[in-house]
């Protein structure tokens, strides 16, 4: 999945100099990744519970480790451009913040399995997803999560089923 950086290099024509690696800036839309929280269903309507799933994601880890600090962390939907929104708030990876904004919102009692509980329900969400290379970065979040007592349930499924369910607002979240 990513030949160019870990297969290209050992390729004999690149050991062997007769093809060079290069890096290659341009004005080209900047791809993105990222989550879609359904703000309609509870306990996501929550502005705390929100800013707390974005604190407990580790972007400068999942660079390093997974993109071979290839890539920068973006703050806007249109990041560069002439739509950028550059007064968008940055949340930094903060686990004792999140953890904060949890018991704020009213999820302080863990129970014995570790996970923030309130009126007898889990803080837990199904996480929906379409490819296997996205549950690599899916992952060390679900184990960031929890951590903090939150529970992420991953389910990778079809991309029209995905599609569907981001259409019908059938999601709670969505890679």
């Amino acid at each position: 999945a990513l030949g160019w950086a870990v297969e290209i290099p050992n390729l004999d024509s690149v050991k062997r100099g007769l093809v060079q690696m290069r890096k290659i800036y341009n004005d080209g839309p900047i791809g993105f990744n990222g989550l879609a929280l359904n703000t309609k269903k509870p306990p996501l309507d929550d502005l705390r519970v929100r800013k707390a799933l974005q604190f407990l994601m580790n972007r400068p880890l999942l660079i390093k480790k997974l993109y071979f600090n290839e890539y920068e962390p973006l703050t806007s939907y249109y990041q560069g451009g002439t739509y950028e929104n550059r007064g968008n708030e940055v949340y930094p990876y903060d686990p004792v913040g999140a953890v904060d904004l949890l018991k704020q919102a009213g999820w302080a009692a863990v129970n014995p399995e570790g996970y923030r509980v309130r009126g007898g329900r889990v803080l837990e969400f199904e996480v929906v997803y379409e490819s296997p290379l996205t549950e690599r970065a899916l992952t060390p979040y679900q184990e960031e999560c929890k951590k903090a007592g939150v529970k992420l349930n991953l389910q990778m499924r079809t991309p029209a089923d995905r599609w569907k369910s981001l259409q019908g607002k059938e999601y709670e979240i969505s890679s």
